[in-house]
Protein backbone atom coordinates (compact mmCIF):
# COMPACT_ATOMS: atom_id res chain seq x y z
CA UNK A 1 0.00 0.00 0.00
CA UNK A 2 1.24 3.38 -0.97
CA UNK A 3 0.67 6.24 1.50
CA UNK A 4 2.98 8.19 0.56
CA UNK A 5 0.28 10.12 -2.05
CA UNK A 6 -2.42 10.53 1.22
CA UNK A 7 -0.40 11.33 3.66
CA UNK A 8 -0.82 14.61 5.52
CA UNK A 9 2.23 16.24 5.97
CA UNK A 10 2.96 19.46 8.29
CA UNK A 11 5.11 21.16 10.63
CA UNK A 12 5.52 20.77 14.50
CA UNK A 13 7.26 24.10 15.95
CA UNK A 14 5.63 24.15 19.52
CA UNK A 15 7.41 21.27 21.82
CA UNK A 16 4.81 22.02 24.50
CA UNK A 17 2.15 19.78 22.45
CA UNK A 18 0.93 16.47 22.47
CA UNK A 19 1.93 16.49 18.71
CA UNK A 20 5.74 16.88 19.69
CA UNK A 21 5.01 14.32 22.08
CA UNK A 22 4.14 11.48 20.11
CA UNK A 23 6.36 11.82 17.68
CA UNK A 24 9.54 12.32 20.00
CA UNK A 25 7.89 8.60 21.36
CA UNK A 26 8.00 7.55 18.20
CA UNK A 27 11.97 8.38 17.22
CA UNK A 28 13.10 6.92 20.64
CA UNK A 29 11.61 3.77 19.72
CA UNK A 30 13.14 3.90 16.12
CA UNK A 31 16.51 5.41 17.11
CA UNK A 32 17.87 2.71 19.80
CA UNK A 33 21.49 4.09 19.63
CA UNK A 34 22.78 5.79 22.82
CA UNK A 35 25.21 7.77 20.72
CA UNK A 36 23.03 9.43 17.99
CA UNK A 37 19.77 9.70 19.99
CA UNK A 38 19.05 12.89 21.83
CA UNK A 39 16.65 13.49 24.72
CA UNK A 40 13.65 14.71 25.08
CA UNK A 41 15.07 18.30 26.50
CA UNK A 42 17.54 18.07 24.62
CA UNK A 43 15.60 18.36 21.43
CA UNK A 44 13.63 21.70 23.38
CA UNK A 45 16.55 23.11 24.17
CA UNK A 46 17.66 22.90 20.32
CA UNK A 47 14.16 24.07 18.62
CA UNK A 48 13.93 26.89 21.60
CA UNK A 49 17.73 28.64 19.34
CA UNK A 50 15.03 28.96 16.45
CA UNK A 51 15.23 32.76 15.81
CA UNK A 52 17.95 33.01 18.15
CA UNK A 53 19.39 36.84 17.58
CA UNK A 54 23.01 36.46 18.80
CA UNK A 55 23.40 33.46 16.68
CA UNK A 56 21.68 34.77 13.45
CA UNK A 57 24.36 38.04 14.00
CA UNK A 58 26.89 35.03 14.24
CA UNK A 59 26.14 32.13 11.81
CA UNK A 60 23.11 33.87 9.35
CA UNK A 61 19.82 32.73 9.44
CA UNK A 62 18.74 29.23 10.46
CA UNK A 63 15.59 27.37 11.21
CA UNK A 64 14.96 23.70 12.76
CA UNK A 65 11.67 22.12 11.88
CA UNK A 66 10.20 18.94 12.77
CA UNK A 67 8.09 17.37 10.60
CA UNK A 68 4.70 14.60 11.16
CA UNK A 69 2.74 12.46 8.95
CA UNK A 70 -0.10 11.26 9.61
CA UNK A 71 -2.47 8.81 7.46
CA UNK A 72 -6.01 9.88 6.12
CA UNK A 73 -7.34 8.40 9.82
CA UNK A 74 -5.37 10.48 11.54
CA UNK A 75 -2.41 7.49 12.78
CA UNK A 76 0.81 9.04 13.21
CA UNK A 77 3.34 7.03 10.77
CA UNK A 78 6.49 8.93 10.61
CA UNK A 79 8.29 12.28 11.36
CA UNK A 80 11.53 14.45 10.53
CA UNK A 81 13.71 16.79 12.16
CA UNK A 82 15.82 19.10 10.01
CA UNK A 83 17.93 22.46 10.08
CA UNK A 84 18.02 24.98 7.64
CA UNK A 85 20.85 27.11 7.40
CA UNK A 86 22.17 30.20 4.92
CA UNK A 87 25.40 30.54 4.34
CA UNK A 88 26.10 33.88 2.92
CA UNK A 89 29.93 33.38 2.23
CA UNK A 90 29.12 30.67 -0.04
CA UNK A 91 25.34 32.13 -1.61
CA UNK A 92 23.81 29.11 -0.78
CA UNK A 93 21.41 27.21 1.80
CA UNK A 94 22.19 24.14 3.43
CA UNK A 95 19.75 21.45 4.92
CA UNK A 96 21.16 18.75 7.59
CA UNK A 97 18.47 16.17 7.98
CA UNK A 98 18.65 15.33 11.68
CA UNK A 99 16.41 11.74 12.04
CA UNK A 100 13.83 10.92 9.05
CA UNK A 101 11.66 7.78 10.32
CA UNK A 102 8.11 5.65 9.78
CA UNK A 103 6.50 3.24 12.00
CA UNK A 104 7.19 -0.10 11.63
CA UNK A 105 3.34 -0.91 10.22
CA UNK A 106 3.75 1.66 7.79
CA UNK A 107 7.05 0.80 6.25
CA UNK A 108 7.40 -0.13 2.61
CA UNK A 109 4.58 2.72 2.01
CA UNK A 110 5.98 5.89 0.38
CA UNK A 111 6.46 7.81 3.72
CA UNK A 112 9.65 8.36 3.25
CA UNK A 113 9.74 9.29 0.38
CA UNK A 114 7.11 11.79 0.90
CA UNK A 115 8.58 13.05 4.02
CA UNK A 116 12.31 13.56 1.66
CA UNK A 117 10.40 15.49 -0.65
CA UNK A 118 8.61 17.74 1.99
CA UNK A 119 11.67 18.51 3.77
CA UNK A 120 13.36 19.93 0.50
CA UNK A 121 10.44 21.86 -0.16
CA UNK A 122 9.67 23.52 3.27
CA UNK A 123 13.31 24.13 3.24
CA UNK A 124 13.33 25.89 0.06
CA UNK A 125 9.86 28.17 1.44
CA UNK A 126 11.75 28.99 4.42
CA UNK A 127 14.89 30.25 2.70
CA UNK A 128 12.44 32.02 0.64
CA UNK A 129 10.31 33.65 3.48
CA UNK A 130 13.98 35.31 4.79
CA UNK A 131 14.56 37.14 1.57
CA UNK A 132 16.07 34.57 -1.00
CA UNK A 133 14.96 33.37 -4.17
CA UNK A 134 13.12 29.89 -4.21
CA UNK A 135 16.09 28.95 -6.76
CA UNK A 136 18.56 29.69 -4.30
CA UNK A 137 21.04 26.86 -4.50
CA UNK A 138 20.22 23.91 -1.88
CA UNK A 139 22.07 21.49 -0.48
CA UNK A 140 21.12 18.59 1.49
CA UNK A 141 22.94 16.85 3.85
CA UNK A 142 22.20 13.75 6.09
CA UNK A 143 23.94 11.58 8.31
CA UNK A 144 23.84 7.85 7.85
CA UNK A 145 25.26 4.87 9.81
CA UNK A 146 28.36 3.68 8.25
CA UNK A 147 28.04 -0.24 8.22
CA UNK A 148 31.88 -0.97 8.38
CA UNK A 149 32.25 1.20 11.66
CA UNK A 150 29.29 -0.32 13.38
CA UNK A 151 29.85 -3.30 16.09
CA UNK A 152 28.10 -6.48 15.39
CA UNK A 153 25.73 -5.68 18.33
CA UNK A 154 25.00 -2.02 16.98
CA UNK A 155 24.09 -3.62 13.75
CA UNK A 156 21.66 -5.56 15.10
CA UNK A 157 20.02 -3.31 17.14
CA UNK A 158 19.73 -0.54 14.45
CA UNK A 159 18.08 -3.40 12.05
CA UNK A 160 15.80 -4.65 14.53
CA UNK A 161 14.45 -1.54 15.42
CA UNK A 162 14.61 0.14 12.34
CA UNK A 163 12.93 -2.70 10.36
CA UNK A 164 15.74 -2.01 7.75
CA UNK A 165 19.18 -3.39 7.17
CA UNK A 166 21.32 -0.66 7.03
CA UNK A 167 23.20 -1.38 4.12
CA UNK A 168 19.96 -1.58 2.04
CA UNK A 169 19.26 1.86 3.89
CA UNK A 170 22.43 3.01 2.00
CA UNK A 171 21.11 1.83 -1.16
CA UNK A 172 17.30 3.64 -0.65
CA UNK A 173 19.29 6.94 -0.23
CA UNK A 174 21.66 6.20 -2.99
CA UNK A 175 18.54 6.20 -4.91
CA UNK A 176 17.34 9.35 -4.00
CA UNK A 177 20.59 11.03 -5.12
CA UNK A 178 22.72 10.64 -2.04
CA UNK A 179 26.27 9.89 -2.00
CA UNK A 180 28.36 9.39 0.98
CA UNK A 181 31.66 12.31 1.34
CA UNK A 182 35.12 10.37 1.58
CA UNK A 183 36.29 12.41 4.88
CA UNK A 184 36.45 11.95 8.49
CA UNK A 185 32.92 12.83 10.06
CA UNK A 186 32.31 12.49 13.71
CA UNK A 187 29.10 13.71 15.42
CA UNK A 188 29.82 15.68 18.63
CA UNK A 189 28.12 14.35 22.02
CA UNK A 190 24.71 15.54 21.98
CA UNK A 191 24.75 16.20 25.70
CA UNK A 192 27.67 16.60 28.25
CA UNK A 193 27.45 13.03 29.08
CA UNK A 194 27.07 11.89 26.16
CA UNK A 195 29.23 10.56 23.67
CA UNK A 196 30.73 11.51 20.53
CA UNK A 197 29.11 9.22 17.40
CA UNK A 198 31.74 7.95 15.61
CA UNK A 199 29.85 5.23 13.53
CA UNK A 200 28.36 7.64 11.01
CA UNK A 201 29.42 8.71 7.54
CA UNK A 202 28.65 12.19 6.04
CA UNK A 203 26.01 12.20 2.50
CA UNK A 204 25.08 14.75 0.60
CA UNK A 205 22.77 14.92 -2.21
CA UNK A 206 24.52 15.45 -5.68
CA UNK A 207 25.84 13.93 -8.73
CA UNK A 208 29.46 15.44 -8.70
CA UNK A 209 32.18 13.85 -8.14
CA UNK A 210 33.86 16.22 -5.94
CA UNK A 211 32.05 18.64 -3.81
CA UNK A 212 33.29 21.74 -2.78
CA UNK A 213 35.21 21.70 1.10
CA UNK A 214 34.03 25.46 1.91
CA UNK A 215 30.27 24.66 1.84
CA UNK A 216 30.69 21.15 4.11
CA UNK A 217 32.93 23.37 7.01
CA UNK A 218 30.26 26.12 6.89
CA UNK A 219 27.13 23.67 6.94
CA UNK A 220 29.16 21.59 9.90
CA UNK A 221 30.14 24.39 11.72
CA UNK A 222 26.64 25.74 11.97
CA UNK A 223 24.99 22.18 12.29
CA UNK A 224 27.54 21.09 14.91
CA UNK A 225 27.70 24.84 16.99
CA UNK A 226 23.68 25.57 17.17
CA UNK A 227 21.88 22.17 16.57
CA UNK A 228 24.56 19.65 18.54
CA UNK A 229 26.42 22.06 21.15
CA UNK A 230 23.03 24.29 21.81
CA UNK A 231 24.57 27.18 21.45
CA UNK A 232 28.10 26.09 22.91
CA UNK A 233 30.29 28.73 22.89
CA UNK A 234 34.07 27.76 23.75
CA UNK A 235 35.60 25.77 20.57
CA UNK A 236 35.33 21.80 20.53
CA UNK A 237 39.32 20.42 20.22
CA UNK A 238 37.75 17.13 17.90
CA UNK A 239 35.36 19.27 16.31
CA UNK A 240 38.24 21.78 15.44
CA UNK A 241 40.11 19.58 14.21
CA UNK A 242 37.76 17.74 11.74
CA UNK A 243 36.61 21.08 10.14
CA UNK A 244 40.61 22.10 9.89
CA UNK A 245 41.36 19.19 7.62
CA UNK A 246 37.63 19.27 5.73
CA UNK A 247 39.07 23.15 5.29
CA UNK A 248 42.38 22.02 4.19
CA UNK A 249 40.93 20.76 1.22
CA UNK A 250 39.51 21.98 -1.81
CA UNK A 251 37.44 19.80 -2.51
CA UNK A 252 35.86 15.77 -0.81
CA UNK A 253 35.71 13.15 -3.20
CA UNK A 254 32.34 11.85 -3.34
CA UNK A 255 31.69 7.92 -3.07
CA UNK A 256 29.01 5.44 -2.59
CA UNK A 257 27.67 3.05 -5.24
CA UNK A 258 25.44 0.07 -5.54
CA UNK A 259 28.35 -2.04 -6.10
CA UNK A 260 29.78 -0.53 -2.91
CA UNK A 261 26.98 -0.97 -0.96
CA UNK A 262 26.30 -4.33 -2.33
CA UNK A 263 29.67 -5.45 -1.22
CA UNK A 264 29.51 -4.20 2.23
CA UNK A 265 26.36 -6.02 2.84
CA UNK A 266 28.14 -9.21 1.88
CA UNK A 267 30.28 -8.20 4.60
CA UNK A 268 28.26 -6.74 7.59
CA UNK A 269 24.80 -7.72 7.07
CA UNK A 270 22.84 -9.52 8.92
CA UNK A 271 21.57 -11.84 5.78
CA UNK A 272 25.43 -11.93 4.52
CA UNK A 273 24.75 -9.92 1.43
CA UNK A 274 22.86 -6.74 0.25
CA UNK A 275 20.14 -6.48 -2.20
CA UNK A 276 18.63 -3.90 -3.98
CA UNK A 277 14.99 -3.35 -3.13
Amino acid sequence: MDLGQTIKIQSVQDTDTEEFRQIYDLYRRIFTLEEETESFDGLCASMALNGNPDLTRKYGPFQEIWLSARTPEGRLAGGADFNVFILPEQACATVHITYIFSDALCRNAGIGSALLQHIESEARRWVASQGFPMNYPLHVFCEQNAPERMSPEEYRRDAEAAGLDPCQRLIWWLKKGFRRLDTEYVQPPLSPQGKACTNLSLNVKTSKRLFPSAIVSGHLRRFFYIAVFKARTSHDAQTEEILRKIEAMDSIPVTGSLKEYRELGKRFSLQGQCRAS
